[in-house]
């Protein structure tokens, strides 16, 4: 079985359905249950991964609060992090854009665990996440890259999608995984 984490539109889990592999997709939005921000559900998934079912994890961890594409460059909201000893959000953080930046750590340190123990039972994953996210700054994310995971660079141009959309998938434990992994000729 295949696990699909944030899941969103659920495209992935529909893609392996099609397929004849079974999938489940998790996703805060298909019900509390599906919260990867409370324990109890971190602690669902870890049973299925346990369970000895699951053949491959997918994550596409929310990228809100970890993006570029917010800059203090007067046209838009400043940025809540920074590369350096801001990564975890900016002191001077507070409301809304506080509780965005706390979630967003929570969701990866939550995932980080998740993943670990993937790796313990030899399951391969991947983290979704465009390739400039501030995620892939994370120790927790280049440690992995250390314990052999290996960063893929992907078009979803290349799959349909409006637009090139540059992302990483860092993936770990699936050797023939670069033969799927499609880039643009040109700059769209």
């Amino acid at each position: 079985k295949v696990l699909e984490l944030y899941a969103g539109s659920a495209r992935l889990s529909r893609a392996f359905a099609a397929q004849g592999v079974s999938a489940e997709a998790w996703d805060v939005d298909y019900g509390c249950e599906n919260d990867l921000l409370k324990e109890s559900t971190v602690q669902s998934v870890l049973r299925e991964l346990r369970s000895g079912r699951v053949c491959f994890l997918w994550l596409a961890i929310p990228c809100s609060s970890w993006s570029r594409a917010r800059r203090n460059d007067g046209r838009g909201p400043g940025p809540l992090r920074d590369d350096g000893d801001c990564l975890w959000g900016f002191d001077h953080l507070e409301g809304k854009d506080l509780a965005r930046v706390q979630e967003a750590n929570r969701l990866v340190k939550n995932s980080c665990r998740i993943i670990r123990e993937a790796i313990k039972l030899h399951i391969p994953w991947v983290v979704e996440n465009p390739q400039k996210s501030r995620l892939w700054l994370t120790p927790q994310m280049q440690q992995f890259t250390r314990q052999g995971a290996f960063y893929n660079e992907v078009h979803f141009c290349q799959f349909g999608e409006k637009g090139r959309k540059a992302t990483f998938l860092l993936a770990w434990n699936l050797s023939d995984f670069a033969s799927i992994v499609r880039i643009c000729g040109g700059i769209p």
